[in-house]
């Protein structure tokens, strides 16, 4: 990851001290967060991972360091000696929930970046929020990330809470996703928060794959977005719009 600079190339500005950002939708965001983090923690910056909502406990590949008993001695140690670190609440079915509001305010005085989950999609490539959805704070930029695997799937096998969608499009749960379908859907469901969003088409892995994204990308910036991003971590791919 050395030669290739996420932060720069996905964002447009480099890691900086106090900057929050969210993850929101499907496909894949939890992954793309903790390449995040471990990229941000590798160039020197102290990264915190948390969740507003739930994320599973990560690998010991993605992040060394998980303080699940808010202790503010422990989350130094870690960011002394890695640079990163997971914190939240124990939860049940192996995740961890939002950490309490005390600790959220430590790691915005302790940490210089901190990357939240804030959203969660039961491992499917989309989703449609409800109503109390995604749980942002006030994060600097929100990623709205997608599984470019949901194209051509029907719709009530790839997306979560798939009767939204349905509503959203005007369609039943047996129609199969277009570009234009799952432009409607991300930009309908997150681009109206106020904050500056990303739209991350994400596991963009085949050539054919990078077609079909670049298709929901342009019609992403004709819906209002100011710029979407197809990435595929894998392959070290990544195409910006805007």
């Amino acid at each position: 990851m050395k030669d290739f600079f996420w932060w720069e190339s996905l964002i447009g500005i480099p890691p900086q001290p106090g900057i929050e950002i969210s993850l929101v939708g499907a496909g894949g965001k939890t992954t793309f967060l903790f390449l995040l983090a471990q990229e941000a923690a590798s160039r020197g910056f102290r990264t915190a991972v948390s969740t507003t909502t739930h994320i599973y406990y990560p690998t010991a590949a993605q992040s060394r360091f998980i303080v699940t008993d808010q202790n503010p001695k422990k989350i130094e140690e870690a960011l002394e000696s890695c640079n990163l670190v997971t914190v939240g609440t124990p939860a049940e079915s192996g995740k961890l929930s939002a950490p309490s509001e005390t600790m959220f305010q430590y790691l915005q005085n302790t940490a210089e970046i901190i990357l939240l989950e804030s959203d969660g999609a039961k491992c499917l490539p989309i989703k449609v929020p409800r109503k109390g959805e995604p749980v942002l704070r006030n994060p600097k930029i929100i990623l709205a990330v997608c599984g470019i695997s949901c194209l051509g799937q029907p719709l009530e096998k790839i997306c979560h809470r798939p009767e939204l969608a349905e509503e959203m499009l005007h369609v039943t749960g047996d129609h199969c996703l277009t570009p234009e379908d799952i432009a409607k859907l991300l930009f309908y469901s997150y681009g109206k928060t106020g904050n500056q969003i990303i739209f991350v088409l994400n596991q963009a892995d085949t050539e054919a794959d990078q077609i079909l994204a670049a298709q929901t990308a342009e019609i992403l910036l004709q819906l209002g977005a100011s710029q979407a991003v197809i990435v595929s971590a894998h392959k070290k791919y990544l195409r910006k719009f805007f």
